[in-house]
């Protein structure tokens, strides 16, 4: 199983135990990594890399990597 094949079937359990959202997200910003750890695939997100951070109702905000970010919103769109 290749990488992103790997990370969709996290993304879909991730969504399945509510660890991930199912809704869109209320607001997304992008800007260089903040250095903490994507939402999707637990690495951190670099400076020298985009960080997607969503805003939901829950008050801990979602991060990922933009590739990772794509992934989710595929798997959400999906189930």
């Amino acid at each position: 199983m290749n990488e992103i094949s790997t990370l969709t079937v996290r993304a879909h359990e991730r969504i399945d135990a509510g660890l991930l959202p199912r809704v869109p997200p209320l607001r997304t910003w992008g800007g260089p990594g903040s250095g903490l750890a994507c939402s999707l695939c637990d690495q951190p997100i670099t400076s020298s890399e985009p960080e997607f951070e969503l805003q939901l109702e829950a008050d801990e905000p979602v991060r990922f990597h933009r590739e990772c970010h794509a992934i989710w919103e595929y798997a959400r769109e999906s189930v």
